[in-house]
């Protein structure tokens, strides 16, 4: 059902409840389900895209010219990157999002054969670090 058909969510809903033979109840309730709410939880706090890296850290990944390094915070955001790291892929550049890039990005999903399994593994640890932080439910 597409934004414009929304507003005719009721219709929608009292057809599927026939289809399912919901009692009055639970169509009810289905049809409550497509109801705007007022947002229960406050919006998430806005956070800095990037956190300044220590000098030392920036010189010790610099100093490893023949393998790739990076630095990120728990979110996953890129806060510094060596010469060899940034020409593995764009997606590797301060202040871009690792997991977002490895997510959507196409191309991150064709350099990586266990893509699935980083992605399964990413979101869980996202969440993990994240904790009690999180104000919405995924």
């Amino acid at each position: 059902m597409c934004d414009a058909e929304f507003h005719r969510f009721p219709q929608y809903g009292e057809a599927l409840a026939d289809v399912l033979r919901l009692d009055a109840d639970a169509t009810a309730y289905l049809i409550g389900l497509a109801q705007e709410r007022p947002r229960a939880v406050p919006a998430p706090r806005q956070r800095a895209k990037t956190e300044p890296v220590s000098p030392s850290i920036v010189e010790l990944i610099d100093g490893w010219p023949n393998n790739p390094a990076y630095v990120q915070n728990k979110y996953t955001d890129v806060l510094a990157v060596n010469a060899l790291c940034a020409a593995l892929t764009p997606n590797y550049a301060v202040g871009v999002n690792l997991l977002t890039s490895v997510l959507l990005d196409p191309a991150e999903r064709a350099l990586r054969r266990d893509w699935d399994d980083l992605t399964e593994d990413g979101v869980g640890i996202l969440r993990s670090e994240l904790g009690s932080e999180s104000t919405t439910r995924a």
